[in-house]
């Protein structure tokens, strides 16, 4: 005992003396995971980034595993990939990435229905995906028309013991897959001193509203829990209902702010879960005071509350006149 005890001691001395050589990495190669009940309700492609300033980021660890073990539970194959940073660090915990290692391309082809893309508690993470990453997933979306999105700003969660967030997760999977496929992507708000869409934590998830031409990720904002406005798909599953005020600390904590309406690409993003926030460390106020948690271009997913942008309300103006003028015309005797 003695001797493992001084031999754990003498590990730990070299690593923080060493960083250069001694950095601890989970696994070069992919990792699957197996739908629970054997049959599979369709493949997801899970791409993560964990903290790697600490021997053991627990939270990142556990982050990943709640997701990975609601996924297999609610029915699908998952296929792990890890992306992490090291910034003045002696441990990595994952995979190295940084920008280079091409993950992605490595592993995404026709036989996976979905990609999540989740930063799992990675405070301060730039970049993450490499050129052929951002490629091999823009080709795989055209090649299999799984060009679905959701966009969860409430992305820092265990899943542990908590149904609410167990909910959520399933009910995304399964409302995504419902819709052909696509591309999930998760974080929390952004950080590194900017709030103008070029800041850390969410500079991945930016990667891939840019490829797809989606507006960017924003700031940090406050949304308090008792003002939510949340419904569909997502919410309110009559087999996994979700009260939004159970789920992560993100709600009551800072998220950033998603973009909701019509997009650049001609798309349409429509509102989950939304509530009157106030934006911090000088980020800009939202249109109308509303910041928009959880969006998606599946209309299904959208809260019955959910407000058209005002540049769809432009586009819907003129035949709303033409009604008004229909009705106010006289009934000729």
């Amino acid at each position: 005992m003695r001797y493992l005890i001084s031999r754990s001691l003498t590990l730990v001395l070299l690593a923080v003396l060493s960083p250069a050589v001694f950095a601890v990495v989970i696994t070069h190669d992919p990792v699957n995971h197996a739908a629970a009940g054997g049959t599979a309700a369709g493949k997801v492609l899970y791409v993560w980034e964990g903290a790697s300033d600490r021997p053991m980021d627990t939270h990142s660890i556990r982050a990943k595993t709640g997701y990975i073990d609601t996924l297999t539970q609610a029915g699908y194959d998952v296929v792990e990939v890890a992306l992490t940073r090291t910034a003045n660090s002696a441990f990595t915990l994952g995979i190295q990435n940084n920008g280079s290692a091409d993950l992605i391309s490595h592993v995404l082809d026709a036989t996976f229905d979905q990609v999540w893309v989740v930063n799992n508690f990675a405070s301060n993470t730039p970049p993450n995906l490499s050129a052929a990453d951002i490629n091999a997933l823009r080709n795989w979306s055209d090649a299999t028309s799984r060009d679905e999105f959701v966009m969860d700003a409430m992305g820092w969660r265990f899943h542990e013991n908590n149904p609410d967030e167990t909910n959520l997760t399933t009910n995304i999977v399964n409302t995504l897959q419902d819709a052909g496929g696509g591309i999930y992507v998760a974080a929390d708000n952004e950080q590194g001193g900017r709030v103008d869409g070029s800041g850390t934590l969410i500079a991945t998830v930016n990667q891939v509203m840019d490829e797809f031409n989606f507006e960017r990720w924003k700031g940090v904002y406050t949304v308090p829990a008792s003002t939510l406005t949340f419904g569909g798909a997502l919410f309110n599953d009559a087999h996994n209902p979700v009260d939004p005020t159970n789920v992560a600390g993100s709600v009551l904590g800072s998220v950033a702010l998603l973009p909701v309406g019509l997009q650049p690409n001609g798309r349409e993003l429509f509102s989950a879960i939304s509530g009157p926030s106030t934006p911090l460390v000088g980020s800009a106020a939202p249109a109308g005071g509303v910041s928009h948690t959880i969006t998606s271009t599946i209309a299904i997913a959208a809260s019955t509350a959910n407000v058209p942008a005002p540049l769809t309300l432009w586009l819907l103006a003129p035949a709303l006149v033409f009604v008004a003028a229909y009705r106010r015309k006289p009934t000729e005797r």
